[in-house]
């Protein structure tokens, strides 16, 4: 992978809505899709929206998983499940920019073994999430956008 580049942005408490679910690190890549598929099956408010997002929630590293939800922003939670809510508190973050989903895993080795060592940044305890927008395509499976939360 080329080096890491981050723009700074702040962005308000927002929420999202569906499907939660734990993966295991090895092959979240093979089983994260199927979510994303029950999602836009669903009923769940913004199923069909422009812009969505892949939020990792909590990280269990002992036993190697994560949560996550795949979803889209909404305005409240009426008329969603309990189970397929999430508030992301108000945060500063490094977005970064990849090519394609099949970045993601690269990504994160390159970001916690290069850039958060030399950047000198200390990552904040909320979730970190991909955000989806107009710009992607389903057949490339990109560009996308990560948002990593960092202390101010």
């Amino acid at each position: 992978m080329r080096p890491l580049t981050a723009e700074f942005r702040d962005l308000p408490t927002f929420r999202l809505a569906g499907p939660r679910q734990w993966h295991n690190l090895a092959d979240a890549l093979q089983t994260i899709p199927d979510q994303w598929d029950r999602f836009r099956a669903s009923e769940l408010p913004g199923a069909d929206a422009v812009v969505t997002y892949g939020a990792s929630c909590q990280a269990d590293m002992p036993n190697q998983r994560f949560e996550y939800l795949a979803g889209s922003e909404v305005l409240d939670f009426e008329n969603v499940p309990t189970d397929s809510r999430m508030i992301v508190p108000a945060a500063h973050y490094a977005v970064f920019t990849l090519d394609r989903v099949e970045d993601i895993q690269p990504f994160f080795k390159q970001l916690f073994s290069e850039w958060v060592p030399a950047s000198g940044k200390k990552l904040a305890h909320t979730p970190n999430f991909e955000r989806y927008d107009e710009r992607f395509d389903p057949q490339t499976r990109g560009p996308l956008e990560l948002w990593i939360p960092i202390q101010p």
